[in-house]
């Protein structure tokens, strides 16, 4: 079981997966800064949230396209409510992933549809 942890101390952040740097999947940086200096953020959604969302899934599931598939929703109900400090395993993540579905439309989209709308 994998071990993902992040701190914040005096503006410096810091992530790791069992206890190694964690790194951006290749195709969106391998690692290098973006973002202002930082590549990862969390306790709000965002850019930097978004990356650490979609670089732990990419790690965990070693498959960006199945990252990618699910890294917004993992962002919005896990990266968003994360502290300064915070540590996250292998099973919380797919405890967290269980039940979420995918829906290729907006929110507006969906509500017209169950109203029957067109």
């Amino acid at each position: 079981m994998k071990i993902y942890r992040g701190t914040r101390r005096d503006g410096v952040i810091q992530v790791t997966v069992d206890d190694r740097p964690l790194a951006l999947p290749p195709a969106h940086g391998g690692g290098a800064e973006t973002l202002g200096g930082r590549v990862f953020e969390w306790g709000y959604e965002g850019g930097g949230p978004y990356q650490l969302s979609l670089a732990i899934l990419a790690d965990h599931f070693d498959d960006s396209i199945k990252a990618n598939e699910h890294y917004r929703s993992f962002c919005e109900s896990v990266v968003s409510q994360l502290d300064d400090s915070w540590q996250l395993t292998s099973s919380q993540i797919d405890g967290a992933l269980e039940g979420v579905v995918r829906v290729d439309m907006t929110f507006e989209d969906l509500l017209r549809k169950l109203r029957g709308a067109r």
